[in-house]
């Protein structure tokens, strides 16, 4: 994305809300990538519906259906991160399969508890509740993939930080 586009998007935000996203959207690569992350993220999800949609008419098992329509989706994923918004080529293919499993998960967890506390301590609908996880799960999973899945790794990453600390 140019550097102008990236002035225009900048300006359109307020600035509040500006100088909370300039440590996530700090040039115009980062904006790049959000923006390629998030599109991503819709298709396939888009992917997982249409596949578990399919797998129903095929008159799978429930269980089998949804499970092949989420690995399916999720795989698909990866490879667009990794190939197409982070650009990731310097770790190995399986390293990164690992890391990307570990967010995934951790993810997961994030959106049961999510559903959990939303459910026992706001008395809200699931679905509500799920709603709602989706922005923090956004958010997490960017940073989480672009430094820990498709940046240096989880080793790296955290000796870096001990490091930094005072």
């Amino acid at each position: 994305m140019s550097g102008l586009l990236y002035n225009y998007y900048m300006r359109a935000v307020p600035p509040p809300l500006r100088k909370l996203l300039l440590p996530i959207i700090s040039s115009p690569d980062t904006l790049r990538q959000l923006v390629a992350y998030g599109s991503i993220s819709v298709t396939c999800f888009i992917t997982d519906i249409l596949l578990l949609k399919l797998f129903l008419v095929l008159q799978l098992p429930l269980s089998v259906a949804v499970s092949c329509a989420y690995l399916s989706a999720v795989t698909l994923q990866f490879f667009l991160n990794k190939y197409v918004t982070f650009r990731a080529f310097d770790r190995v293919l399986l390293a990164q399969g690992r890391t990307y499993f570990a967010v995934t998960g951790f993810n997961w967890l994030l959106a049961l508890a999510f559903v959990e506390v939303g459910v026992r301590m706001f008395h809200v609908h699931p679905m509500t509740a799920k709603y709602a996880s989706v922005p923090v799960i956004f958010v997490v999973g960017f940073i989480a993939n672009r430094h820990l899945t498709f940046g240096a790794g989880i080793t790296a990453t955290v000796r870096r930080y001990l490091l930094l600390r005072p």
